[in-house]
C-alpha cells in the first residue's frame, strides 16, 4: 500500500514488490511518502487486494486505484496533476458541444469495405424487426446523453453492435460497450417476441443515488460492479435521465470504463447503426441538448 503526500492511497499486488515500487515512483516522482506490505498467500492475492479497495473507500479515503474500484471517475481517482501526460477533454470530465459531423478519430482506420459489407447485412436484419425505431431511438439517447465526445471514441474506446448473437432463451438486439462492459444493451426473450428489455448499467458507487437505487442488487463484470437498471421503453429511458442522480451515475460508469481500458471486439462495431443513431439523435426536436459534462464533486 503506497500514501502519497497529498493523502491519497494505492492499494495494489505484485510478485516483486521491489520492482512494482520502481514503476510507481517513476510514475508519481517525488509523491510517495511511505509504503507497506505484507505477504499474502498467492491464490488469495485478488481477494485481498478487492477487499482492502473496499474498506478503504467505504472509510472514505481517496485512492488512485482505477482496475478494481466501484466505478469511480478516473479524474477523481488520479488527479491530472499526477500524470505524467495531458488528459484529453473527455477523460477530464468535459467534452465539446454535440457535434454529430465530427471526424472520427482512431477507430476510423476499422471502417472497411468488407466490414461495411457484414455491417449492411446485421442493420437489414434489425430494419426488417418490428421494433427497430425503438432500438435506434433508446441507442441514439444514450448516444446523446451519456457518451463523451462520441465520434472521437467510435470504434476505439466504445462500440454499438448490431444483433450480434443468440441464445437459446434470448438474442441480443443490439448494444453499446465502453471499454470492456456492456454499457447498455437490448435483449429480446424467447417467450415474450416482440417485447424488448432494455437495460442501462450505471455505477455502483458515488454521487447521491435516488434512494431506492442505494441498496440495489449489484452485478459483476471482472473487476467492475455496476447497478442495472431495467427499462422499457424509450420514454422511460428519456424520463430515467431526467434525474440527474442517474445521469452523473451512467456516465461516471461510461467514463471510468472507457478510462481505464479501449473498447473490446473492436471489429464488431457497426458503423452504419452508428451513423444512423447519429442522424436519429441530431433531427429529434424531443431530444435535449446534452448538457457539459462535469467533474463529480470529492
Amino acid at each position: 500500500m503506497l500514501t502519497f503526500t497529498n493523502g491519497d492511497m494505492y492499494v495494489g499486488q505484485s510478485l516483486n514488490a521491489a520492482t512494482r515500487y520502481t514503476h510507481h515512483a517513476r510514475r508519481w516522482p517525488q509523491q510517495i511518502q511511505s509504503i507497506r506490505f505484507t505477504p499474502i498467500d498467492r491464490a488469495h492475492l485478488d481477494e485481498v487486494e478487492r477487499l482492502l479497495i473496499s474498506h478503504y473507500e467505504a472509510a472514505g479515503h481517496t485512492l488512485r486505484n482505477v482496475a478494481l474500484m466501484s466505478m469511480p471517475s478516473i479524474i477523481e481517482s488520479i488527479g491530472e496533476d499526477t500524470l505524467s501526460i495531458p488528459l484529453p477533454g473527455w477523460l477530464k470530465g468535459t467534452y465539446s458541444t454535440w457535434a454529430p459531423d465530427a471526424p472520427l478519430g482512431p477507430g476510423a482506420a476499422l471502417r472497411t469495405d468488407a466490414l461495411l459489407t457484414r455491417n449492411q447485412k446485421k442493420l437489414a436484419a434489425l430494419e426488417r424487426t418490428e421494433f427497430a425505431e425503438a432500438v435506434i431511438e433508446m441507442l441514439s439517447i444514450y448516444l446523446r446523453n451519456i457518451l463523451p465526445e462520441p465520434r472521437q471514441l467510435e470504434a476505439d474506446h466504445w462500440v454499438m453492435t448490431c444483433m450480434s448473437w443468440s441464445r437459446p432463451e434470448h438474442r441480443r438486439i443490439a448494444t453499446i460497450t465502453t471499454g470492456k462492459v456492456e454499457g447498455l444493451f437490448i435483449t429480446e426473450w424467447r417467450d415474450t417476441p416482440g417485447q424488448l428489455e432494455t437495460t442501462l448499467n450505471i455505477a455502483a458507487t458515488g454521487g447521491d443515488l435516488p434512494r431506492r437505487l442505494r441498496r440495489a442488487p449489484t452485478a459483476s463484470y471482472g473487476s467492475y460492479s455496476a447497478i442495472p437498471i431495467t427499462l422499457r421503453s424509450a420514454r422511460e429511458f428519456r424520463r430515467l435521465l431526467k434525474d440527474q442522480r442517474i445521469l452523473s451515475a451512467a456516465r461516471r460508469f461510461a467514463l471510468g470504463t472507457m478510462a481505464h481500458q479501449r473498447a473490446m471486439q473492436r471489429a464488431a462495431h457497426n458503423f452504419l447503426l452508428a451513423d444512423t443513431v447519429y442522424d436519429r439523435a441530431s433531427s429529434n426536436p424531443s431530444s435535449p441538448p446534452r448538457s457539459q459534462w462535469r467533474r463529480m464533486p470529492q
